[in-house]
This record gives structure tokens, sequence and C-alpha cells, in this order.
């Protein structure tokens, strides 16, 4: 007895529980906001007898999903580094009833990612679509499949005996002890249109494994990628940013800035941002890092050094700028005879200020407030030497002002968030989000 729980995606089931609510595997998929309850369901919508029930679900989209796996490390890169470094390990081949050296040389021969994944899509693909029971592929096979459904490769083979058996050790034709089954469901997904929905049904467990769906609530616990940012702004902003476009993948990232005192200068940002980079490499912490610096000279100067002071850099580090934008081209800049001249400011002038909408840095009058050319910065990276104007946009104290009154205004409903105003500081949150993949 007990309580079948699974994840499903249409007709597939992806992942399986017995009356045990897995939150560890489940808020890799979804986050707290992703709980739907209606207390108004009725098995049997024509039975006027029938008491309405609570059904509690987590329920999102295939794209919200794989945009979560992507995140914490379940990119299709990833997926195939994993399955190309362990293949012999992870084929289940004890189905077939060969010498392990022959089993060994067919798989050598006959199985690639490629080759694998296409037997995953052929059988996934019958099965999203169909009312056929995963556990139950058997019965395609005794009770006549389709032409092409049936194996016509060495891949097609180890993936169908893998379905086929409800006692199987792998899935997919990969053993479960072997190869993290959330590889082979980011694949699958893969093949899905991206708005078909994801969910898990846990409204039988409640009164049977638990007492309330209190006691399947999915928290927050889960590893993020840490974001280092020069100062309170950046954190502030993008993290407000991040919430609202992209609400699903808000709780896997958190923003990190230095900006400890109201004396610290944007130079102290860039500073704290390497000196910690630098510690947190060296005391070996496993969690992803992103170092993001602004896209104006002291930035991609301190961008610059950093990577070659550090040199090697481990897998789950990135050190990067604020990405370029097209409105920077040609911005308006304060030249020393005080007259304005529109210029490419990228890698000069562009901090955090530069990519909030344009309602946020214009005058009364529209107009953009300009750069103003601050000083040149000069340092020696190994044998290079660097020398870069460095620019600030005017008024910072009201642009912040103004982007705290917006943020407010659209928090407390007063505004909606138009993610056309907002283009580019969603390319700095897509290249954050993007940058491990």
């Amino acid at each position: 007895m007990g309580v079948d729980v699974s994840l499903k995606v249409k007709s597939l089931t992806l992942l399986y529980w017995k009356s045990f609510f897995d939150e560890k595997t489940l808020r890799m998929f979804f986050n707290q906001s992703d709980l739907r309850i209606n207390n108004n369901v009725k098995y049997n919508i024509n039975d006027k007898d029938e008491k309405p029930h609570a059904e509690y679900k987590y329920v999102s989209t295939v794209g919200n999903v794989i945009d979560r796996l992507n995140s914490i490390g379940y990119t299709l890169k990833n997926v195939k580094k994993r399955f190309n470094n362990n293949v012999f390990d992870i084929i289940n081949y004890y189905d077939f009833d060969e010498d392990d050296s022959v089993i060994r040389q067919r798989i050598e021969k006959n199985v690639t990612f490629k080759k694998w994944s296409n037997s995953v899509k052929k059988y996934s693909n019958f099965l999203l679509n169909n009312d056929e029971d995963l556990y139950y592929f058997w019965e395609l096979e005794d009770h006549g499949s389709p032409e092409s459904l049936k194996p016509k490769t060495f891949c097609d083979r180890i993936v169908f005996n893998s379905l086929k058996d409800t006692q199987s050790d792998s899935y997919f034709g990969c053993l479960y002890e072997k190869f993290d089954s959330i590889n082979i469901v980011r694949l699958i997904l893969e093949y899905c249109d991206k708005k078909n929905i994801v969910e898990v049904d846990v409204s039988e467990m409640v009164g049977w494994t638990y007492d309330s769906i209190d006691d399947m609530r999915i928290t927050d616990n889960i590893e993020k990628t840490m974001v280092l940012v020069e100062g309170s702004s950046d954190k502030t902003i993008l993290e407000f940013a991040l919430k609202n476009i992209y609400p699903h993948l808000s709780n896997l990232y958190y923003f990190m800035d230095f900006d400890y005192s109201t004396n610290n200068t944007r130079q102290g940002g860039a500073d704290a941002i390497a000196k910690n980079i630098e510690t947190f490499i060296t005391s070996k912490l496993n969690a992803k890092f992103i170092a993001i610096f602004d896209n104006d000279a002291i930035g991609i100067q301190s961008q610059k050094a950093l990577l070659y002071k550090i040199g090697n850099l481990p897998e789950n580090y990135k050190i990067t700028n604020y990405p370029p934008i097209k409105d920077a081209n040609k911005y308006p800049t304060i030249l020393p005879d005080k007259k304005i001249k529109l210029m490419d400011i990228n890698s000069m002038a562009c901090s955090i200020e530069l990519y909030l909408p344009k309602q946020l840095i214009t005058d009364g009058s529209n107009n953009l407030y300009p750069i103003q050319w601050k000083n040149i910065v000069e340092r020696k990276i190994g044998n290079e030497k660097l020398s870069d104007y460095q620019g600030e946009i005017q008024h910072k104290d009201e642009i912040k002002s103004s982007f705290m009154s917006l943020k407010n205004d659209i928090e407390n409903g007063k505004k909606e968030f138009n993610i056309d105003n907002w283009k580019n500081i969603k390319t700095i949150i897509d290249h954050i989000i993007h940058i491990f993949d």
C-alpha cells in the first residue's frame, strides 16, 4: 500500500516516489510559489452528494524547469560531458546475454551521446503523447507495438530493455547508481514543448503520510549561485530585476555587494570583489561564484587583472563584466570645453545606472543625463599597460532615488513592470544565468 507520487509532463512520468515528498529533488524543479491549491475539486462533477476535496499540486512549465535545471548545473553541455566521461559504467548491459568484454566493445563501437539521446527521444516522445505508464512499457512488446518503436539500434535496445522491465536498475538505459536521473530528465525536457506543464500532485499524501500540506512545502534551502557585484545599488537593482523577469529563478542566485560604508568609492567596490574571489578560490568552496564588474574602465581593467592573477580559474568560478549595450554606442558625453559629444561609452562609463529604463536616466526635457569624464585609469597587467578614460553618469543620486520610487510603485501594484523598459538590465540578467552554459 501507499501513495504513488509522480513528477509528470503530459503522459510521461519523469520521476516517481512512494508516499514520500522528496523536497531535495523537487526544489530543483519548483520554488515555493509554484504550489497550486484548489479546495473545490470533485472526482465526479455530476455527483451532488460528493463533498469537494482539496488538491495540492506543484506546477510549472517545461521552459521554466529547464531554466532552473540549467542554473543549477544540468545544462545539456554538462549532461553530455557526464555521460561521455563515464559511459562504460553508466550503460546497463546486464540484460544482454554476452560476456562483459564483448558488451564493452559493443558500447565502444555503438554508443555515443548522440545515438543514445536519439533513442531517448524516440521512446520518450511516444510516452509523452500516449497514455502508457513508463513502468508498463512491456505492453508495447507483448501486445504489438508500432513498427517505428521497435528497437533498431544498440542504443534502442538498451533504452527499450530498461523501460519494459518494471524491476530495472536503470532509467532509459542508464544505471541509477551510476548516472543521476536528473540528467536524463533534463534531456527529455529538451524534446518537449516549452509551454507543456510539469507537475507533481501531492494531494493524496495529506492524511496518509503527512498531516497537512504545510509538511510538504518547498523551501529556499537550495545551493545558490553567488554573484559578487560592486555596490549596494547593483545588488538592489539586479535582485529586483531577476524577481520580475525570471521569478522562477529568483531563489537560485544571491547577490553579494561590498559597499560597507557611505564613503566607499567604486574603485573600492571592484577591489573588494577581487579580494573576496581570491579568498573563496583559496578556500576551495564548491558553490558557483560569478564576479561581475561594471562595464567601465575600472571594471574592465579589474576583470583582466583578476583573471591574470588567478591564472587557472576553477570551473565553478566566472569573472566577467556587464555586457556592452547598443544604447551606449552613441551616448552624450561632456568634453573638456563643456560641449556635448556622442561617443561609445562601453568599457569606459557603463555602471549599473546606464542599464536602467530610459525614463530614469533622462531629465525633464527627455534628454539623457550625460557622462562626465573623471580621469585616466592606468594599470599594468603582465607586460601590457592599460590606459583608459573613466566616466560617470551625472545625477547618480537622483537616478537611484528615481529607481527606488519606481521599484516601490511596482511592488505596491501602482505601476506595472514593463519588460520592454528593462531590456538593458535583462542583458545583464541573461548574461548571469547563461554564463555557465
